[in-house]
């Protein structure tokens, strides 16, 4: 597997085992070496939503996940939770 690989496989075994800021760390080298992976944004996302933390940055990174994809229903869902962590009803 590629280096993209071992790091999404990293960052949701982190996830897994509750060390959120770890796998954010990795989802962040991810966005940062691939800016246009629909899904590695969509891990950033998801995490800084989990976390609670930088939900701006977390929302920017939903939407550019759903427009890369076409709408894809699992980035419209991480974009939600941003929602729901900001009270944007």
């Amino acid at each position: 597997p590629g280096r993209s690989d071992l790091l999404k496989q990293r960052a949701a075994a982190y996830e897994l085992s509750g060390q959120l800021e770890l796998a954010r760390e990795d989802a962040d080298a991810l966005v940062k070496a691939y800016p246009n992976d629909a899904s590695a944004l969509n891990q950033a996302c998801w995490l800084r939503a989990k976390l609670g933390r930088d939900l701006e940055t977390a929302r920017a990174e939903c939407s550019l996940a759903v427009q890369l994809s076409g709408g894809d229903w699992r980035y419209v869902n991480s974009r939600g939770l941003v929602g729901l962590q900001q009270h944007r009803f």
